[in-house]
């Protein structure tokens, strides 16, 4: 299987979010798509930084070989950390969401905005979509 490279799992893995965040309707749903992307992108930027070739900066001194640059390793874990803090945020404003609407579908929770001043029944919403 030599045709399965980090590079092509990477870009599985970005289609396999895209198509979960583009079909599935569900908030949740959409958060752990964009997070499947997220790593994604990580292991495919993580993976053309590196080489078996080159070793780890510190290690260079002892095996005398050409280094891996760091500053790619450094923006991809700022990149995590990063990334956690704006889906923690997500979570809770999709609880909060919750807590209000009692949905976690887009559709429905889009009707229930829409139509925020009327009389809306969500069972009725449910139904229609």
């Amino acid at each position: 299987m030599e045709w399965l490279t980090t590079d092509i799992v990477a870009v599985i893995l970005f289609f396999i979010g895209l198509a979960g965040l583009v079909i599935r309707k569900n908030m949740m749903m959409s958060v752990i798509s964009v997070g499947i992307m997220d790593t994604a992108i990580i292991l495919f930027f993580i993976s053309i930084t590196s080489s078996d070739a080159r070793v780890a900066p510190m290690m260079a001194e002892y095996y005398g070989q050409a280094v891996v640059d760091p500053v790619g390793h450094a923006l991809v874990l700022t990149s995590i950390v990063i990334g956690v803090s704006i889906k923690a945020i997500i979570l809770i404003m999709i609880l909060n969401l919750y807590r209000n609407y009692g949905t976690l579908d887009w559709d429905i929770a889009k009707k229930i905005r829409e139509n925020e001043n009327h009389d809306f029944d969500i069972e009725k919403a449910h139904i229609e979509v």
